[in-house]
């Protein structure tokens, strides 16, 4: 595997944000993609503080990837409206 990339959803709406990223120089290759990558340094921050564990978790230690967070609107995270319907389809594309 040469990256892993990760696309979670605390709530499936807004412009990801990217949490994680392993080596730093994929920064730079997202960048010449998408064309306002949305990130910053907090991200990891407040991810290690809220200890949030997932799929990226995983891999982050021993294979190089993207870890994004779908975070707006919390409160559907984990409820019958947490699925792909109630995902705004424009915001995956902001990925890239």
């Amino acid at each position: 595997m040469k990256r892993f990339i990760n696309i979670d959803s605390i709530g499936g709406v807004g412009k990801a944000l990217m949490v994680r990223t392993k080596p730093y120089s994929f920064i730079e290759d997202y960048s010449t993609v998408v064309p306002h990558p949305h990130t910053n340094v907090l991200a990891t921050e407040l991810t290690q503080f809220v200890a949030n564990e997932n799929d990226y978790s995983v891999y982050v230690n021993n294979t190089n990837g993207y870890d994004f967070s779908f975070y707006g609107y919390n409160y559907k995270h984990h409820t019958v409206i947490d699925d792909y319907e109630h995902i705004d389809k424009r915001e995956i594309q902001s990925i890239g």
